[in-house]
This record gives structure tokens, C-alpha cells and sequence, in this order.
């Protein structure tokens, strides 16, 4: 763990039926870069996975809104980032698109569903994700509306991270189109291809290909691209968290005083 805290505030977006107790990647996060602070949302626990999605982006807006405005009575000046995982990845980008990406520095997205045209369906050894359909139909229509929003304001605040071994979500279908970066790791101990990125445009960057997940006890049972979308490696929380410290240094931060001018300017 690093133990000197870092001066961004993580706001995590979980998948579908993943509660705040199992937020994997709000804890990894937190656990890896220390964060000065970190909020979880979860916006399809079991009880709302049925809601329709127009409902839960709406809500998870809110709650980003509300978040924020908390961090800035606390601290004054805030370097919001937010993450999202799978489906948290899609309803982050969602979010972050109909908010105009104000307040946020950063929007990281891992192993999401966010190709319109490429189909994403229900993994057949995970039969409960049959229950959101909702969400699988609805799908393509959001990708495309984020994918116009990006093309009208820029991809700077996006980052894509993809995973080529995934059952769960098809490789082909984590990414958005649109003026991105492309970087291809080969090796998790050198990033130095992240150190001269454009900083005004997005970056998808695609893990090497040996970086996955966890085998031990039960699942073991689940096949490899399973276990490298749903139970991540040390080696892969590492890695991630490598990632989100390179995009997510040297942004500035957004305060009262920002915010109260931009309103000001708008009267």
C-alpha cells in the first residue's frame, strides 16, 4: 500500500448487482494509491437492477452532484475522479456525459460494455445477469449518446482500460470511439508509454495479456476469462492502480471559488 495519501478524491461506480460491501474496485484503488478520500455507488444493487436505466443514471448523477458538493465543504478544492468497473463502467460515462464532465478531472473506465455495435450479452455461467435485460437493451443507444457527447466536448477526461481476456465483457466491446490514444502494455513494470501522452486527448490502454485474475479455492472452477473480470490478481491491482496514479497526476483541481466565477460568468 502506499501509505502517502494522494491528493485526488476516487468516486467508484460498481456493476450490476455489486453492493457497496464488494466494491473490489473502490478497494483496490483505495488500498493501492490511498486516495484523500473515497465514495463508493452503487446504482444496480439487487433490489434495483429491475429499475429502468434512464432512473438509475438520473440517480447516480444525483449522488455524484451531492458527493461532490460534500468534498468541496470539507476541503475547498477537490480533484474528483471517477471510476467504474463493467456496468459501473457504462453508467460512469453515462453519468460523467450528462454532468458536461463538470468537477470531474478524470473519468476511469475498466472492462466496460461500451461499443454500441458490438453485441454484449448475458455470460452463460453468470445466469442471474439474465435478470437485467433492461439494461443489455437500453445499452447501445447510451454508448452512442456518450460517444456524441465526447465527440462535441473531447475524449481529455477519458481513459479505457481493456482487458483481451474477458468472458464477461467481449474485448472488442470495451471502448468507445473517438479521438483516442491507443497504448498496448506488454510488460506491467513499464509504463513509461503513459508518460508521453497527449494530454488533450483520451487514452485506451489495453493490459498485457498475462495479467488476469485469481485461481485459488472456488474459483478455480471458473474459466480464466471469468476469473480476470470478476476476481483480479495482485499482480492486476497493481497494475491498475499504476494506471490511475500516470493519468490522474498533474490535473488541476476544481473549487468554490472555480465554480462560483463559472456561475457568475454564466448570470
Amino acid at each position: 500500500m502506499n501509505d502517502r495519501p494522494s491528493n485526488i478524491d476516487v468516486i467508484s461506480v460498481t456493476g450490476l448487482f455489486v453492493t457497496t460491501e464488494y466494491d473490489g474496485t473502490g478497494k483496490t484503488i483505495k488500498e493501492g494509491l490511498n486516495p484523500r478520500s473515497i465514495f463508493t455507488i452503487n446504482p444496480t444493487p439487487p433490489d434495483k437492477v429491475g429499475e429502468d436505466p434512464e432512473t438509475i443514471i438520473a440517480w447516480t448523477v444525483a449522488a455524484i452532484r451531492q458527493r461532490i458538493r460534500e468534498l468541496k465543504d470539507q476541503f475547498g478544492e477537490v480533484r474528483v475522479v471517477l471510476v467504474g468497473h463493467s456496468y459501473g463502467a457504462l453508467m460512469a460515462i453515462m453519468a460523467a456525459s450528462r454532468m458536461q464532465f463538470e468537477d470531474i478531472v478524470k473519468v476511469i473506465v475498466i472492462e466496460g460494455p461500451l461499443n454500441p455495435d458490438v453485441e454484449v450479452s448475458p455470460p452463460t455461467l453468470l445466469p442471474h445477469l439474465r435478470l437485467c435485460g433492461t439494461h443489455y437493451k437500453a445499452r447501445p443507444g447510451l454508448c452512442r449518446e456518450a460517444e456524441a457527447v465526447l465527440g462535441t466536448l473531447g475524449t481529455s477526461k477519458v481513459v479505457i482500460i481493456r482487458n483481451t481476456n474477458d468472458s464477461v465483457v467481449p474485448p472488442e466491446a470495451q471502448e468507445l470511439a473517438g479521438d483516442f490514444q491507443k497504448v498496448e502494455l506488454h510488460d506491467e513494470h513499464d509504463l513509461t508509454s503513459l508518460e508521453s501522452l497527449d494530454n488533450s486527448r483520451g487514452v485506451i490502454v489495453t493490459l498485457p495479456p498475462h495479467i488476469g485474475g485469481t485461481s485459488g479455492g472456488l474459483k478455480s472452477v471458473l474459466p480464466p476469462g471469468y476469473r480476470n473480470h470478476l476476481f483480479w490478481s495482485a499482480e492486476k491491482k497493481a497494475l491498475i492502480n499504476a494506471i490511475v496514479a500516470a493519468v490522474t497526476a498533474d490535473h488541476p483541481r476544481s473549487s468554490r471559488r472555480t465554480s462560483a466565477s463559472r456561475s457568475e460568468a454564466q448570470m
